[in-house]
């Protein structure tokens, strides 16, 4: 938790640093946009990983299948 917040902190100054003379409102749209945006994107890539998570098994499934019928 507290690495977190140092993080956050961290992250805090470094936008003052960079955008100083931008309102503070303007950075807080900018933060909840690029939020989404990864969220988006997290929920995208976990997607996929389900989706390929389950053709390895469903491919594990068909290769046992058929050594048994090697047998």
């Amino acid at each position: 938790m507290e690495k977190g917040i140092e993080k956050m902190k961290l992250l805090d100054k470094i936008t003052k640093y960079f955008f100083a003379s931008q309102s503070y409102e303007e950075k807080n749209v900018d933060w909840k946009e690029t939020a989404l945006f990864f969220s988006e994107e997290n929920i995208q890539l976990r997607k996929e990983l389900k989706y390929w998570k389950q053709a390895y098994s469903d491919q594990k499934k068909i290769n046992e299948i058929n050594e048994e019928k090697e047998k």
